[in-house]
């Protein structure tokens, strides 16, 4: 008898690890979801930018429509270069946060643009 109330207490013990570890895992992929949906997200906005070939400096911010929640800022800076490309290198930052989940869904892409203007 003892020893079937010792094996019902490992087992117990068991299932409890087990389950937990579960809902490590499942958090684990909910948090992989939301980062790669911003890394995404940041690639599709670079390539926007990209697309418009409007390189200045300055600041712009917003919110992906189709992803709540999700919203968007853009930052460009000229670069210090010398020669031919003095003035015309611009560093471009694009960060995408999602606020819902602080620490979550947040992604930056940095890139060079030339700016033949």
């Amino acid at each position: 008898m003892l020893e079937v109330l010792i094996a019902i207490a490992i087992l117990g013990v068991s299932m409890v690890v087990i389950l937990q570890s579960q809902l490590l895992s499942v958090s684990l992929v909910d948090r992989t979801l939301k980062d790669t949906k911003a890394v995404l997200l940041a690639e599709r906005r670079m390539a926007e930018i990209e697309a418009g070939e409007n390189y200045v400096a300055g600041e712009d911010a917003g919110e992906f429509e189709d992803f709540p929640g999700y919203s968007w800022s853009t930052t460009a800076n000229k670069v210090d270069a010398a020669g031919e490309a003095a003035g015309r290198l611009l560093r471009v930052s694009v960060k995408v946060f999602c606020p819902e989940v602080p620490g979550t869904g947040d992604a930056e892409i940095v890139t060079y643009f030339y700016s033949g203007e």
